[in-house]
C-alpha cells in the first residue's frame, strides 16, 4: 500500500506543470506579447533590437546567432546592450572555411533579461564576420 501511495504521489508531481520562469519575479508572458526580430547579412555587422513602448519594459528570453565561415577564422564578441546591469558579452566562433557552418550561439536566459528602463530597447550586436562570409543571422526573442 505504501509503495502504491508513493507511486501515485510521484506520478502526480511529474504530471504537474511547472510555471514558466519559476523563481523569477517577472511573471509569465502572454503569447500576445511575445516578440522576435531577426537580421541577416554577409560580411557586415548585424543587430537585432527588441523594441519597447513608453509604457512598457521589454524582457529578452534569449537570442540565436548562426552563419557560415569566412576566409579567416575569428572569434567575435557578441554583446547584449540596454539591459539591467549593463552590457553582456558572449563569444561566437567563425570558421576559417567559407563553406562551413559555424557552431550556433544559442542563449536562453533562465530568467528573462529585463531592459534598463521603460521605452529602452534590448539589442543583440554581432560584429562583422569578415571577408568571404556567405550568410550570418541573429534572432532575438522575448516579450
Amino acid at each position: 500500500m505504501r509503495l502504491m501511495h508513493r507511486l501515485l504521489l510521484a506520478a502526480a508531481l511529474l504530471a504537474a506543470p511547472l510555471p514558466a520562469y519559476a523563481g523569477c519575479s517577472l511573471g509569465t508572458p502572454s503569447p500576445a506579447n511575445n516578440i522576435a526580430i531577426s537580421a541577416t547579412g554577409t560580411t557586415g555587422a548585424l543587430t537585432a533590437s527588441l523594441l519597447s513602448t513608453s509604457s512598457s519594459v521589454t524582457n529578452m528570453t534569449g537570442f540565436y546567432v548562426s552563419g557560415s565561415g569566412a576566409t579567416t577564422a575569428i572569434v567575435l564578441d557578441v554583446t547584449v546592450t540596454g539591459s539591467v546591469g549593463g552590457t553582456l558579452h558572449f563569444s561566437y566562433g567563425v570558421s576559417g572555411t567559407t563553406t562551413a557552418a559555424n557552431t550556433p550561439l544559442n542563449i536562453t536566459f533562465a530568467c528573462p533579461l529585463q531592459a534598463a528602463a521603460a521605452n529602452t530597447a534590448i539589442v543583440v550586436n554581432v560584429p562583422a564576420a569578415g571577408t568571404g562570409s556567405v550568410i550570418q543571422s541573429v534572432t532575438a526573442f522575448g516579450y
